[in-house]
């Protein structure tokens, strides 16, 4: 990947073994030398290798237990504040990648999909970009369909200004719908990249909620 600027060094926080082992195995073919991959799966021992390393991106297990997934990411930036969190996610857990966006991450890749994907995932996070699956592109029209529902309850409180824009929510709309972001580009009559950035568009409104 010498397109890329490969920001490091990086952080694998993870308790499972095999992930950890795998994940250092694709950042190397990404590029990455193997001095500049850290990981731990205790708590303690990665906020001292964040402190004395000050990683550019960490990668966090979603089945990591031993802190909520909030504080975590909260306390990370909070130190770094550009630091590129991607989490490492089994599928089915979409409810908590949606709170990991919401709390900062920079996107995520799921556990079961192939090595070839995990590391197109990561090359689109690196180059600025950002992908959604079908089913969290759903669950983020869900949640703003009940926002706008609790302002027609309650009329009184003070609107907020629209979270997305009409081509973001079509976005979402063509991803909850299962096209993929090559798909999306073509309907739309938009380079992929802009497709990606305004995914990304997304994410820092999520964020900024």
């Amino acid at each position: 990947m010498n397109e890329l600027l490969l920001p490091a060094p990086v952080l694998i926080l993870s308790e499972e073994v095999n992930l950890d082992l795998r994940i250092k195995i694709l950042l190397m073919e990404l590029g990455y030398p193997a001095p500049l991959i850290h990981s731990t799966p205790y708590l303690d021992d990665a906020l001292e290798i964040y402190r004395l390393h000050l990683p550019n991106i960490v990668l966090i297990d979603l089945n990591f237990t031993q802190v909520p997934l909030h504080d975590l990411i909260r306390s990370l930036k909070t130190y770094h504040p550009y630091v590129i969190i991607i989490l490492m996610a089994p599928q089915g857990q979409t409810e908590q990648i949606f709170h990991g966006i919401q709390s900062g991450a920079h996107g995520y890749f799921f556990i079961e999909q192939t090595d070839r994907e995990i590391l197109q995932q990561i090359r689109t996070i690196l180059r600025g970009g950002a992908t959604l699956h079908g089913e969290l592109a759903q669950y983020i029209l869900n949640a703003q369909t009940q926002s706008q529902a609790q302002q027609f309850i309650n009329p009184f409180k003070e609107s907020p200004s629209p979270l997305f824009s009409d081509v973001e929510l079509e976005i979402l709309s063509l991803l909850a719908n299962q096209l993929n972001t090559r798909e999306i580009a073509h309907q739309l009559g938009i380079p992929l990249y802009s497709v990606e950035g305004r995914i990304k568009s997304i994410y820092r409104h999520l964020s900024h909620k």
